[in-house]
């Protein structure tokens, strides 16, 4: 199903899923926080089965406790999706028939400018002569 939107969707309530395990895991020398899920569903005959999905953390949100108008989100955050960095907007919504839902928007995230320290360290190292004599 492809989303009318790029880079959006909507996410609703998932009553039927459970988180069962939450930890971090060395994946290659990279800390990793994961959670397996366990979900109620039917296969094809209409037998009730579980179903177990292993997840990644992607990043942290945090609460907007100033909403106005030009910052309507409820949510947001930087997380990583593969290996971009990307800024998330979570905004809750209700559907037609009064369900709560929550839409989402992503964006590459912003550059993150270098810390002072940083640049003076790099213009020291521009101040070297470089002509060394041997």
């Amino acid at each position: 199903m492809s989303n009318k939107y790029e880079n959006s969707g909507n996410l609703f309530s998932a009553a039927n899923t459970e988180v069962v395990r939450k930890g971090d895991v060395d994946i290659e020398g990279f800390k990793n926080e994961m959670l397996i899920t366990k979900t109620q569903s039917k296969d094809k005959d209409g037998n009730s089965i579980e179903i177990f999905e292993g997840w990644v953390k992607a990043g942290g949100l945090y609460v907007n406790k100033e909403i106005t108008e030009k910052h309507g989100y409820n949510l947001s955050g930087e997380i990583m999706v593969g290996l971009e960095r990307l800024m998330m907007w979570c905004y809750k919504r209700l559907d037609k028939n009064n369900n709560p839902y929550t839409r989402v928007s992503v964006a590459p995230a912003k550059p993150k400018e270098d810390k002072p320290e940083t640049k003076q360290i790099e213009k020291k190292v521009d101040d070297l002569d470089d002509d060394i004599p041997f």
